[in-house]
């Protein structure tokens, strides 16, 4: 039966149809109802379509279609039409007498005009005419009384005629990205007109008629040309929304208080240096958006807008709230506010530096110098394992918080958990030790360290100051500074332009491709954009001058520290007098040898003091319920504020991990290196003083680390015996070093407590020979293989790989004892699919700094399955690389699968840019004639589907369903609930179309309308399925209207 096919199915049986008229293929058309062919290359729709009969939704959007067959007009149930984005030039007239259409989308295409019979669609309720190339709105259209929507968005319009006003039931009237440079008086006389949306034009005044529209609750001004506030929308009388971003505005006058019913109001991307505190006065203000202008404080009255819910302010040079607070959220910079009221302020000057250096550079000799204001060189026995934290107030409300780092290569996995995005670091670098002549060594004691730090702190504010130490080991100490100086100096320069020059070099490669190659066209220039964006941010972050010192003579300091001084000064922040107060009650902290860390309750406890020492000695020291809310919100917000800020470290989110503060880094670091470091004649010591193991034992589980990477729960509590933290740390740090992805939990005996964890960092052998005979036997023809290789210049970031073998782990699944590790590589299978995982120096680079190489490799009988797997693989990685090393340079690549099959030494490689939207693919004129070009390929090229997901299967969200969510967004997140966002995640995680990361971001947001904007954020990223997830969820939940809303 026709009626039981797929519609792919059903178009191919009307093809058959048409070129054979037998009864045996006629089958029963009457029972179709919805046909969706979208993304399907048709050319001409079969005459057979007016077989069906009993269509009433027919999605042809995104073909090759220009005209539609006359059997259309037998579609006499049809009610939906969608022909958006193919190739007509006219309107097709012919849908102009079906009867019962009331929806109809001819958006992008090239239509100037539309057929006047259109005026005959006495039905139709929704016209999209969006991207094409109307100069005016047509006079036709203009009668069709009983239309409510109108999308004439992206097209040539200048003016709006009239007639427009007899367009009596119109709701909403879609006018973006056109070339308006006056407002259109002749839409203030739609009388039932409720959202107009003018963005993207020339605008820079509203007409005072638009007062006239009685029952306007939408108005869109964004991303115009508007110098001042326009004061006619102040009459508006049932505005809900405005949105004014993107525009030149600087203040607001006129009385805002009429403003009675709005409830969005969109500021940002515009000219404000001063927070426009008018807006305090809209008392039915929900959600206000001042992001990316130049506000440094808010004014506390924003406090007073009691129904406000979200409030968005990144992108500005906040001092009052610093930017950490803002970060968390609304409710924060509320709270903040309204203890800053109640309290009072103080202005702090903070900052982070981080010492960092090669082994012996004289990291701990100089801030111990410094600090000390007096020589101070560090005996052997004393120097820094991991990482020490010191804090050096130079003067009284100047604060450094120092994080002396280890130099050892095994230490800096843990860098990313210290080191944060915007902090100064300083690169401490033996003078004696330095050779001008050598070219290596400025790699080795300052080129890599610069690397390290630009990779994970991209933000503007982080500077890099090199500093010379050991000037009294030298020879000839003023001519050999000054030699040395210009050559660091010299070299830093050279070293920047390198990197320019490299960049130059690849994006002129890539426009070489581009022009070779425009199936490739959208990626080649994305590419592009991304190295353009990296070339025009590769200015140096290091200061200027080299700074000489010597902690044995206490050389240099005096020139150091106004430097350093000068660093902190620029980080000028206004805190409420009782968040210093608790600051400083935890860094007193500190100073207590026996104390580890901080416990919840010992920080409720600070709170106490700091909020009875700020209260007013003549009122009553009783707390209502309320007021012990609030010292729980309140640890909270100083306590966030000090781990986004690098004074402590603390796991919010968890709430195993939340009861324990590492107000000491260093306890952090010492439980990390007791696990992670390789001197297993160090483990036997720890393992023989603080567990009852026999010497078998303590020798088969040093066996365990080394061959395996694998230890036991009770195992690693022995490794902590030495370093005095309570049971709870120990709980703490299990997961922790989970959650930063160091190790996973292994299958184990069930029901004994001892649960076993992997460590790919500790592994110490080879691939083993039986991997590399599996994997290579298995590569056939009929075998679906894909590979996606990361390239980076010289090395990859310390405990990068490790950490994306972690993340494969929860992609194995119920294969988890299928999986064989070792020190550089991963092998698994996973159902019918062979994983391997492999990093490696690139041995065929004759560079002296060779490429490292990242390569992931998937392959399985079936051909959309591998698909699947390295597209996760793709997104952790990015994850991993965003989150913790934003600034890495790296290239991504697939390799050609024909090249892998026949094991070529330099296989083709194509733009690792697909997989960043797997469900795309330019357009064709024919799929099953589409293919990329392979010199080794025997006809030189490949089919495209072994390249792009997309036409292996792989459906990403349509533009449509995209779109459906912008359109709609305020309604949905309006719509959703707290328990239906909770039942939403568990769908979409039990079908593989959300992350458990995702889910937990999405749940740990505070307010329920920014966990909604998260969520629908994340979801417009998705594949398809997960919209019809949505859209089932939503039908099912009670929520059919919501449904109904992105349904059309």
């Amino acid at each position: 039966m026709a009626s039981d096919y797929g519609d792919e199915e059903k178009l191919l049986h009307l093809q058959r149809i048409e070129k054979c008229d037998e009864e045996d293929l006629t089958g029963d058309f009457t029972e179709w109802t919805c046909l969706q062919l979208e993304y399907q290359d048709i050319t001409t729709l079969p005459a057979s379509i007016g077989r069906c009969c009993h269509l009433r939704i027919l999605n042809l959007a995104e073909n090759e279609l220009t005209v539609l067959p006359d059997s259309i007009l037998q579609l006499k149930c049809l009610t939906e039409l969608y022909l958006q984005y193919n190739n007509f030039t006219d309107f097709p007239s012919v849908v102009c007498n079906i009867p019962e259409i009331k929806i109809l989308n001819v958006s992008g295409n090239q239509l100037y005009s539309v057929h006047p019979d259109v005026i005959n669609m006495v039905k139709l309720r929704k016209l999209y005419l969006a991207d094409n190339q109307f100069l005016e709105l047509p006079n036709a259209v203009c009668a069709i009384t009983n239309l409510e929507f109108l999308d004439m968005g992206n097209n040539e319009l200048s003016d709006i005629h009239p007639d427009v006003s007899n367009m009596s039931e119109l709701s909403e009237l879609n006018l973006h990205d056109n070339k308006f440079s006056e407002f259109p008086v002749a839409v203030c006389t739609i009388s039932n007109l409720q959202t107009l949306d003018m963005s993207s034009n020339r605008l820079s005044h509203v007409h005072p008629d638009v007062t006239e529209m009685k029952k306007l609750i939408r108005l869109d001004l964004c991303i115009n040309l508007f110098k001042t506030f326009p004061e006619a929308v102040f009459n508006i009388p049932e505005i809900q929304e405005l949105g004014l971003g993107v525009n030149q505005l600087s203040s607001i006058t006129g009385d805002t208080t009429k403003l009675s019913k709005l409830k969005h109001l969109f500021l940002y991307s515009n000219h404000f240096t001063e927070f426009p505190v008018e807006v305090c006065q809209i008392q039915t203000l929900q959600y206000l958006c001042v992001s990316e202008n130049k506000i440094t404080h808010l004014p506390w009255q924003v406090k007073n807008l009691k129904h406000l819910t979200t409030l968005r302010v990144e992108g500005n040079p906040l001092v009052m709230p610093p930017l950490k607070v803002c970060e968390k959220g609304t409710g924060a910079i509320l709270r903040f506010l309204a203890i800053l009221e109640k309290y009072g302020v103080v202005e702090c000057y903070r900052v982070q530096i981080n010492f960092l250096g090669e082994v012996n550079s004289g990291k701990s000799s100089l801030v111990r110098t410094l600090k000390n204001r007096q020589p101070s060189p560090t005996a052997e026995a004393d120097r820094t394992q991991v990482i020490e934290q010191l804090q050096w107030k130079p003067e009284e409300n100047i604060t450094l918080n120092i994080n002396d780092f280890g130099g050892h290569e095994m230490y800096r996995v843990s860098y990313p958990l210290f080191i944060h995005d915007s902090s100064n670091s300083l690169i401490t670098f033996d003078l004696s030790q330095y050779d001008t002549n050598r070219e290596e060594h400025y790699k080795k004691y300052i080129g890599y360290w610069i690397d390290s730090i630009q990779s994970q702190c991209h933000g503007t504010d982080s500077k890099i100051t090199l500093v010379g130490t050991h000037s009294d080991m030298l020879k000839a100490p003023e001519s050999d500074t000054k030699n040395i100086s210009f050559d660091v100096l010299d070299r830093t320069v050279k070293y920047v332009e390198q990197k320019k020059r490299r960049l130059q070099g690849q994006i002129q490669e890539l426009q070489e491709k581009k022009k070779k190659n425009d199936n490739f066209l959208p990626l080649y220039e994305k590419k592009i954009r991304i190295k353009e964006k990296q070339l025009a941010e590769s200015t140096s972050k290091v200061h200027e001058r080299i700074f000489i010192t010597s902690s044995v003579i206490r050389g240099g300091c005096s020139e150091l520290e106004p430097h350093l001084k000068s660093l902190a000064m620029s980080r000028h922040v206004i805190l409420p007098v009782t968040w210093l107060s608790v600051i400083q009650q935890i860094e007193e902290k500190k100073k207590d040898e026996k104390c580890s860390t901080l416990s919840w309750t010992e920080i409720q406890g600070f709170v106490k003091t700091a909020m009875d020492l700020a209260a007013d000695p003549a009122s009553p020291n009783v707390r209502t319920d309320a007021e012990s809310q609030d010292i729980t919100t309140l640890a909270e917000d100083i306590l966030g504020y000090m781990a986004s800020s690098g004074d402590i470290v603390w796991f919010e989110k968890s709430p195993t991990m939340k009861n324990v503060i590492f107000h000491k880094q260093e306890v952090l670091a010492k439980l990390l290196k007791a696990v992670l470091h390789h001197d297993m004649d160090a483990k036997r010591i720890d393992l023989e003083q603080h567990s009852t193991f026999t010497s078998k034992k303590i020798k088969d589980t040093l066996l365990d680390l080394y061959q395996r990477g694998t230890a036991t729960k009770n195992v690693l509590c022995c490794l902590w015996g030495g370093c005095q933290v309570s049971d709870d740390a120990k709980i703490a740090m299990l997961e922790i070093m989970q959650n930063l992805e160091l190790c996973y939990e292994v299958p184990g005996p069930s029901g004994d407590g001892n649960a076993t964890y992997h460590f790919p960092w500790l592994l110490g052998e080879n691939m083993p020979s039986h991997i590399r005979t599996k994997w290579d036997k298995d590569i056939s023809v009929d075998s679906s293989h894909q590979t996606m290789q990361i390239r980076f210049p010289y090395k990859y970031p310390d405990g990068m790989f490790q950490r994306l073998a972690v993340k494969l782990h929860k992609h194995v699944g119920i294969f988890k004892c299928s999986r064989e590790d070792w020190q550089d590589g991963v092998y698994a299978n996973v159902g019918k699919c062979q994983i391997l995982l492999q990093c490696y120096e690139d041995t065929k680079d004759k560079r002296n700094n060779k490429d490292w190489l990242v390569t992931a490799s998937v392959k399985s009988k079936e051909l959309l399955e591998p698909w699947d797997l390295l597209i996760q693989i793709h997104d952790d990685f990015m994850e991993i690389a965003e989150q913790s090393w934003p600034g890495v340079p790296f290239e991504k690549y697939l390799v050609c699968p024909h090249c892998v099959r026949e094991r070529i030494e330099d296989p083709t490689l194509f733009p690792g840019e697909i997989l960043d939207n797997p469900g795309s693919v330019p357009k064709q004129q024919s799929w099953s004639s589409f293919v990329v070009p392979c010199p080794y390929a025997p006809e030189g090229s490949i089919p495209a589907r072994l390249i792009y997901p997309a036409l292996a299967g792989y459906k990403a969200m349509t533009r449509d369903h995209k779109h459906a969510l912008v359109r709609n967004r305020v309604v949905l997140v309006e719509g959703l609930t707290n328990a239906g966002i909770r039942d939403l995640l568990t769908r979409l995680q039990a079908t593989g179309a959300l992350t458990s990361r995702e889910a937990e971001n999405i749940k740990s947001s505070e307010q329920l309308r920014t966990k909604a904007e998260e969520f629908l954020d994340i979801l417009s990223k998705k594949e398809d399925r997960a919209f019809k997830i949505f859209v089932d969820y939503l039908a099912e939940s009670g929520q059919a209207h919501l449904a109904d809303f992105i349904r059309m």
